[in-house]
């Protein structure tokens, strides 16, 4: 027998939703339904079916979905610990500005000929008057 996740009443084999809510049974509620139909199949010694109360079986299916939460936990696990190995790298990268003193003559020599250029046509594209 298969619980439904969302209210917890009992559903029906092969149903697609709960006759009682109407949520919709998803891929691991029929994973979980398929493994208690196997499971009922199998016998003990004495050649009776196997049954389970109902505690053990919302166990099962609880240790199915944690089965099938795992990777998906991972994979955004992976994910973000890309992103803060990015954040780390991006943050390493960074430079300082250049002081004054580590720049070279003609670096200096270059920089104020373009200011002196600069100001220079600031000062053309001015009227006389204003």
């Amino acid at each position: 027998m298969l619980f439904c996740t969302n209210c917890g009443s009992d559903l029906s084999e092969g149903s697609l939703f709960c006759n009682k809510c109407g949520n919709e049974i998803n891929g691991v509620q029929k994973a979980v339904q398929s493994a208690q139909l196997v499971q009922s199949s199998k016998v003990n010694d004495d050649s009776q079916d196997i049954t389970l109360t109902q505690e053990e079986q919302r166990a099962e299916n609880i240790k199915q979905i944690k089965r099938d939460i795992k990777p998906i936990l991972g994979c955004f696990g992976l994910i973000i610990l890309f992103f803060i190995l990015l954040a780390a790298c991006a943050a390493s990268n960074k430079t300082e500005p250049k002081r004054l003193e580590d720049y070279s003559n003609k670096e200096m020599r270059d920089f104020l000929k373009w200011k002196l250029n600069e100001d220079q046509k600031q000062r053309d594209n001015e009227p006389f008057f204003k």
